[in-house]
């Protein structure tokens, strides 16, 4: 993660709580785990249909801490595209 948006980071009080339960969470979930020390490790993008006519976009996160490893769903918006334009994560795409 680049310096500049670590220093964001730091500087707000994220403590938003996600459970791996939740099948899909917003941004503010995964910058709270990536501020509690979670590494991204790779990324790639779904679509989902909802009702089977809106299509969303969907990142799905693998997060790493130690040996633990996650995977988060995180719904698309504007900040989401942002943030993963500053990652040093693996991108992975499925054809």
């Amino acid at each position: 993660m680049n310096v500049e948006l670590q220093e964001n980071l730091d500087d707000k009080c994220l403590n938003r709580h996600w459970a791996e339960t939740e099948k899909f969470t917003g941004a503010d979930s995964l910058l709270s785990r990536v501020h509690r020390g979670w590494d991204i490790a790779s990324y790639h993008i779904d679509s989902s249909y909802f009702c089977t006519t809106q299509c969303v976009k969907i990142y799905v996160f693998t997060l790493r801490k130690g040996r633990e490893q996650v995977q988060m769903q995180v719904v698309h918006n504007p900040f989401i595209e942002r943030f993963v334009a500053q990652l040093d994560a693996t991108i992975i795409i499925n054809l």
